[in-house]
């Protein structure tokens, strides 16, 4: 009996203005296109061989992100983030993530897994060495990733939108920064916070749980 064979999918192809929104956002992350810098749609175009069309509907994509602002009759110009800015949302995470740590420390039936392979891919990364801007990416995403899955383990998906929310803003703030170092610091703070939370032997006691979430953004407001 023959086995009928399953097409392959192809992977869906970039529209003009998706690609040029990758090139523009990358462009930002990595420093290159600097605060206030303001930005040539004619430029653009040039460097990506695109439509000025996708171009502008880059452009505007990349202002809903809040990685641009657009001055009437002068264009679009990079947005930087300001030091009340990162307080700010310093601030946000310390009261969001120690709402977190109280919920997730009361909870008797709790998966940690999706936190756990986070921060596993977490490890990988600080071990393989490199630090390009690529490897960058890949962290600050796991790393947020890590936080968004301890708010799904507490049953706060919310919480973990609004975590998501400014993925942006916390790469534009932490990625010129980040190093080799940091990575294992990083993923080093998160394993405590995991075993806070589930300690190998015993009950989970809350202020550890919160002791280990507050270490941590005390430690990232100095990496910041």
């Amino acid at each position: 009996m023959s086995i009928p064979i399953q097409p392959v999918e192809k992977p869906a192809r970039l529209s003009e203005s998706e690609v040029a929104a990758d090139y523009i956002r990358a462009k930002i992350f990595s420093g290159e296109y600097h605060e206030n810098m303001k930005l040539s749609e004619r430029k653009l175009q040039q460097e990506l061989g695109c439509g000025l069309n996708a171009i502008r509907q880059a452009l505007t994509q990349l202002q809903v992100e809040n990685l641009l602002t657009v001055e009437p009759q002068a264009g679009h110009f990079v947005r930087g983030v300001s030091g009340e800015e990162s307080r700010e949302i310093l601030g946000a995470r310390f009261a969001l993530d120690t709402f977190l740590a109280w919920h997730l420390a009361q909870k008797k039936e709790l998966s940690l897994q999706e936190a756990i392979e986070c921060n596993q891919r977490l490890w990988r990364i600080a071990e393989s060495g490199v630090c390009d801007e690529v490897t960058k990416q890949r962290f600050i995403a796991d790393d947020i990733e890590f936080h968004c899955a301890l708010a799904r383990a507490a049953k706060f998906p919310l919480i973990a939108d609004w975590i998501r929310g400014l993925e942006n803003r916390i790469r534009l703030v932490a990625m010129p920064e980040l190093t080799v170092d940091q990575f294992r610091d990083v993923a080093r703070e998160h394993q405590q916070i995991l075993e806070a939370i589930r300690p190998a032997e015993g009950t989970t006691d809350q202020e550890k749980v919160r002791s280990a979430i507050r270490h941590h953004l005390a430690n990232t407001s100095l990496r910041w």
